[in-house]
Formats: C-alpha cells, sequence, structure tokens
C-alpha cells in the first residue's frame, strides 16, 4: 500500500471507519510481512519460510574421487603386509652356448617388501531429538553417515597421490626406533626417482604423454591411466587444439563450441586421461589453526642469505620476489600459518643458489609438531600455495628444523601421474573396508564411527610416472 493516497480514497477510508491517516499507517505496518530475520513481532510472526525439501551438496562427491574408484583393491590379512618383487630373471651373463654343453646356472632376484595398513576414521553424532523432528533432509543420520563417509574419501584420495609415512618427528639423533607416520606412502612418495619428469611450468603436451609412455614400457608397463588436474587437462586441451576450431550445429539451430579429449594415443598404448579436484593446486595456508589439538604455530620462519650452487631459479620461476608462510602440522590439524619475516628477492645473480630458511619452534610448544607445511608464491605474487611438506627436527621449546629451498617446487602448479593400472603393479590392501561401529549411548545422542583400515602398495615403482610443476590455464598470481 502506497502511503499517497487520492481523496477519493480518503474518503473511501474515512466512510470504512478509519479516521486519521496516522491509522492507515497503522494498517500499512499490520500488514506487512517484512524481509528481516529474525522476526518475531507483527505478519512476519506468521510467516512461513520458504526451504526447498533438499540438500544442496557445496563439496566433493564421490565421483570426485577418479583414482579410488578405479584403483584396483585386494583383501589384506594382517596389520603388515609382506609382498615379494621379481626384480630380475637373471644377470647379463650369455646365454647362446656351443651344442652339447652345460648351460650356466643363473639366479633370479627376489625382494621382499612391506607395507603397513594405516587406519582412517570419524566420529559422527546426532542427538535424540534430531531424529525425532521432522527434517527436510530425511534421516538425520542416514544423511551425516554419508557425510562421513564423503569426508573419509577425501582424505584418503588425497593420500593415495600425496601421503607420506615419513611425515613424523622421529626423536632424538640417538633414537634408532624405527616410525612411521599414520599416513601411508602415496604415488608420489613411491614412484621411482628416475621415473620424475619435471615440465617446468610448462603444460602437458602430446610428446609428454609419449615420453611418459616410454618410460613406463621401457620398464615393462603397459600405459593405461593417467590423473591429472584439472587445469593441466584444460591447457592439454587447449593446446591441441588451438586455433582453426570447427564450429559445430546443434539441433536447436545454435553451435556448440570446444572439445574434451579424454585419452591420448601414444606408440606404446592409449592412455585415458582421468581429471581428478585432488589434484588441483589450490591449497593455500589456513588463516586460523584447523583443529584444537593443532599443533602450536612456530615462533618465527626466517630465510638467511641465499647460498650454495644447487638452485634451478632460472627454468623455475626466474628472478623476483617470493613470499613465503609456514604451519605446524600433526595428525589432528594444522596451525595457523606464519609468514615469512621478510619476502625473499632471487637476483639474477642468485639463480644458481638456494635459499636456507629456519623454522622456530614457538618458546613454550603445547602441542608437538611432526611435520610442517611451506608455502610460497609465485615470483611477484600474492597468493601463497603449498610446495612442500618437511619433517620436524625438533619439537623442543624453541627448537629449530631447518630447509633450503632450490626452487624446485613452483608454486601454482600441479602433478600427473602416468602408469599401468592393473592387479600386478599396484593395488589398495584392505584389511576392513569402509564400515560403520557403533558407540556406546551415554547421552541422549546416537555416536558412531566410520572407519576403514588399509595400505596403498606400487609392487613395481618403475612402471608410474610423475609429473611434476604442470602448467595449467589461466593460473592464479
Amino acid at each position: 500500500m502506497n502511503d499517497i493516497i487520492t481523496l477519493a480514497q480518503y474518503e473511501d477510508i474515512h466512510t470504512a471507519g478509519f479516521t486519521s491517516m496516522r491509522e492507515v499507517e497503522e494498517l500499512n505496518k499490520a500488514l506487512e510481512a517484512g524481509h528481516d530475520r529474525p522476526v518475531s513481532t507483527g505478519g512476519g510472526a506468521l510467516r512461513v519460510e520458504s526451504l526447498e525439501a533438499s540438500l544442496k551438496v557445496l563439496t566433493h562427491q564421490a565421483k570426485h574421487c577418479a583414482f579410488w574408484q578405479r584403483v584396483p583393491k585386494l583383501p589384506a590379512y594382517s596389520t603388515v603386509e609382506e609382498y615379494n618383487q621379481l626384480t630380475a630373471v637373471g644377470d647379463e651373463s650369455g646365454a647362446f652356448i656351443p651344442e652339447g654343453t652345460l648351460p650356466d646356472t643363473v639366479d633370479s632376484t627376489y625382494n621382499r617388501a612391506t607395507s603397513l595398513v594405516k587406519f582412517l576414521g570419524t566420529t559422527r553424532s546426532v542427538s535424540h531429538p534430531m531424529t525425532l523432528v521432522r527434517t527436510n533432509i530425511g534421516d538425520v543420520m542416514a544423511q551425516e553417515n554419508a557425510n562421513g563417509i564423503l569426508w573419509i574419501l577425501k582424505n584418503l584420495e588425497w593420500g593415495l597421490f600425496n601421503g607420506d609415512a615419513d611425515m613424523c618427528y622421529l626423536g632424538a639423533a640417538t633414537d634408532s626406533t624405527h616410525r612411521e607416520g599414520v599416513e601411508f606412502s602415496g604415488l608420489e612418495k613411491q614412484i621411482n626417482a628416475a621415473n620424475v619428469v619435471d615440465l617446468k611450468g610448462a603444460p602437458l603436451s602430446e610428446g609428454a604423454f609419449s615420453y611418459a609412455a616410454q618410460l613406463v614400457a621401457s620398464n615393462y608397463g603397459v600405459p593405461s591411466d593417467c590423473f591429472l588436474s584439472f587445469a593441466a587437462h584444460q591447457a592439454f586441451c587447449d593446446t591441441m587444439l588451438p586455433k582453426e576450431r570447427v564450429p559445430l550445429p546443434t539441433q536447436g539451430g545454435g553451435y556448440t563450441v570446444g572439445a574434451n579429449i579424454p585419452d591420448v594415443n601414444t606408440p606404446f598404448g592409449k592412455v585415458n586421461l582421468n581429471p581428478d579436484v585432488f589434484l588441483n593446486s589450490g591449497k593455500t595456508p589456513p588463516s586460523a589453526a584447523t583443529s584444537t589439538n593443532a599443533p602450536t604455530a612456530p615462533a618465527t620462519f626466517a630465510a638467511a642469505a641465499m647460498a650454495g650452487t644447487d638452485g634451478v631459479w632460472a627454468t623455475h620461476g626466474g628472478a623476483g620476489t617470493y613470499n613465503y608462510a609456514v604451519t605446524a602440522v600433526n595428525r589432528y590439524g594444522e596451525s595457523a600459518a606464519v609468514n615469512a619475516a621478510a619476502a625473499v628477492t632471487v637476483a639474477a645473480a642468485d639463480l644458481g643458489k638456494h635459499v636456507p630458511f629456519t623454522i622456530t619452534n614457538a618458546a613454550a610448544v603445547s602441542v608437538a609438531p611432526e611435520y610442517f607445511n611451506i608455502y610460497k608464491t609465485l615470483p611477484g605474487g600474492t597468493t601463497k600455495y603449498l610446495v612442500g611438506r618437511i619433517r620436524a627436527n625438533s619439537v623442543a621449546n624453541a627448537g629449530t628444523t631447518t630447509w633450503d629451498d632450490t626452487g624446485l617446487w613452483m608454486a601454482g602448479t600441479t602433478k600427473a601421474f602416468v602408469g599401468e593400472l592393473s592387479p600386478q603393479v599396484i593395488s589398495v590392501k584392505q584389511l576392513a573396508p569402509l564400515m560403520k561401529m557403533d558407540l556406546a549411548t551415554l547421552a541422549p545422542a546416537y555416536r558412531w564411527m566410520i572407519l576403514c583400515y588399509l595400505t596403498f602398495i606400487l609392487y613395481a615403482p618403475k612402471k608410474w610416472v610423475q609429473f611434476i610443476n604442470v602448467g595449467g590455464s589461466q593460473l592464479a598470481v
């Protein structure tokens, strides 16, 4: 209703029993439902809010865990899984012999390796009253169970690529006890070092795939799959079809452009391309601790003058100003980020040197770190990306851990993996697949755990290839 009315409207209102404009205004207010929240008075208190009877999933889904869905899965029968590797069927001695001559004895070479089963889990809880109320998502316990499974799969998928069993504090130098962290080692850790290819910021190309397939085939493998980031896949599609594209007509009379390349034919076999969101370069440092049990944040993160002769900056970002940050990490979570004391300027004369860093623990460490995450920017950039993890050398008050940045790991780039996806080469061994275990009822609430026990084994480390520093489309600075 408008505040301005005509004389005829006023007369109608007066006849209806309203004697003043103030009463008209009060009527106007009484009829307004309002938009402010929360509303507990007036007509707004009677308003029914519209809420779709569905849950909008704003995070990942099971289909995004591309590697987990495709990797072979086998049963495990112990918390320590042993397996044998046939590394050679004989030496390089001669096989040709004269007629009637006894051949020399040739022995095969075997190696026995072990892999420790690791444990993943989450605890979920729903109050008893919550199970009685009517919700717009149906069964709350079923939904929370599904959410817990997705949370497990997210961490599992990340670990299959980036897990590192060495990410733990080893203790004093005189302590000879063998230790492993709570993670299993992923593809990056298990692939043979000779099969790591540095693209130095360039995108994946047809030649890069052919070279990786050649490495796999040269080690008696059959390349079948590649797992790469969305940005790397998009850049590869753009590189392969850069111009002279032909728009295709649609049934509606319009045109469609663009192309998706699902696989690459190499001289050694077809390689399927599997984009995986968990290979994206988007991990940036947290602004606050991710858990109340996360380690105490470091006190300082400082760089000394560049030194040495092992720097590769000339081909890995070049001269410029780089900003760094560090976080302390344990099995519970990550501390708030601590920025480096000052930005690091790599001059043209320093391209062959490394940057020595020292991480100093807090004066009073309440929760000790297991390892540290290192973040840095592109030259001249402001967004810091995760570029590496280093094991803590000390957990003492004001203890120090050192790290040298040679420039090898470039900010904003990604990783990609190519290899043979067969049970003879690679597998996840499950002691217990995903399962639900109820907890004791100690309050009017239902609590349960979602658990899985497994380990990841790359039986043939030379039948997979890792690309590092893979460039992508629209890299953010």
